[in-house]
């Protein structure tokens, strides 16, 4: 797929969609012929489409956002956390397993962390809970 303003031939994209929750991938850099290779997961950017934005527009676009801030958002939604309270992100979190988990170069289903005593789980379908 071509993203508008780049050249196709350094642009890639790789969606992952599941039931209610969605994956962008988006890497740079020209993929070698035939198979191809593991990328450092710091050259990608992963978006997430939020469940209940998914399960609530039933016509039109719906807008990925950077997991980072789909995650933020997450945990300051369900807790009385303060955004300083949990940016940035990569003090609570290991965003190579994350990126890993979200491109399906994990074996595992689930990524945990806490933020200040709050359990945070992301899935790999790009589902995030948060259990106070």
């Amino acid at each position: 797929m071509h993203l508008p303003g780049s050249n196709s031939d350094t642009s890639h994209i790789r969606l992952n969609r599941w039931a209610g929750s969605c994956v962008v991938s988006i890497s740079k850099g020209n993929l070698p012929s035939g198979k191809p290779r593991r990328r450092n997961p710091r050259e990608r950017s992963f978006y997430l489409i939020r469940e209940d934005a998914a399960e609530s527009e039933t016509e039109g676009w719906l807008a990925p956002e950077p997991a980072d801030e789909v995650i933020v958002a997450e945990v300051l939604d369900s807790t009385d956390l303060s955004r300083e309270d949990v940016e940035p992100l990569g003090e609570h979190v290991d965003f190579e397993r994350l990126h890993e988990l979200l491109a399906g170069d994990s074996e595992a289903d689930t990524l945990t962390f806490t933020v200040e005593e709050i359990e945070v789980t992301v899935s790999a379908d790009g589902s995030v809970t948060v259990s106070p």
